[in-house]
């Protein structure tokens, strides 16, 4: 990345290496050292400076909510979408230090508290939820939770994301029931009902 060039500015006696001593070698290469440490340590931090910006644009652009709770359940870090969510259904406004406890929905508490728990002994945990927002307007989402270290290994707290599948989950769920009344028209009619592919029966009512 460059050179330490260091010049006498007078003529001097021949030494070990030119004018110079074997212990100015070793100081000249030590100066050397130490600056291309110090260079090497400011472009690894402009390189992790550069990730963590686009980590945390990628963060704040995602639709799904995610926060960084401590093993004290209080909130580190969370992202917009987090922030909106949370006020728009639980009526409240979160913010960095606050218990996390108190912005629950009251019928994911007791699931959450079991996410919690175990992500904090190291597990990662996928559940779909349904609860209620303030208005009484019952909604799904699909609750992820992790654990998180620092460089050292120390646990840092769990990572919640929050994904909306209130529309699929009801759609799902919707079709479950279609099934279920055609299944049982089906089932309880006095006309024989029968299904078949490749000339084999694949259903047939009582």
């Amino acid at each position: 990345i460059g050179q330490v060039q260091v010049f006498y500015t007078e003529q001097r006696p021949q030494e070990q290496e030119g004018p110079f001593l074997k212990e100015e070698r070793l100081l000249i290469n030590s100066i050397a050292d130490i600056l291309s440490n110090s260079a090497e340590r400011k472009k690894a931090e402009g390189a992790l400076r550069d990730q963590a910006e686009t980590f945390e644009a990628i963060i704040e652009n995602t639709s799904d909510s995610v926060l960084l709770i401590s093993p004290d359940f209080k909130l580190l870090r969370f992202n917009k979408t987090a922030e909106e969510r949370l006020l728009q259904r639980g009526g409240e406004k979160i913010f960095i230090g606050a218990d996390f406890r108190k912005f629950l929905y009251p019928d994911a508490k007791e699931i959450f508290h079991i996410m919690f728990n175990d992500s904090l002994r190291g597990k990662f945990c996928d559940r779909e939820i349904q609860a209620k927002s303030i208005d009484g307007t019952s909604f799904w989402i699909r609750a992820k939770t992790s654990p998180v270290y620092d460089r050292d290994n120390k646990l840092l707290g769990v990572t919640l994301l929050s994904e909306n599948i209130d529309s699929q989950k009801k759609a799902q769920i919707a079709l479950v029931q279609s099934e279920e009344k055609f299944r049982s028209l089906v089932e309880q009619s006095l006309v024989g009902v029968y299904i078949m592919q490749e000339e084999k029966f694949v259903y047939v009512n009582p």
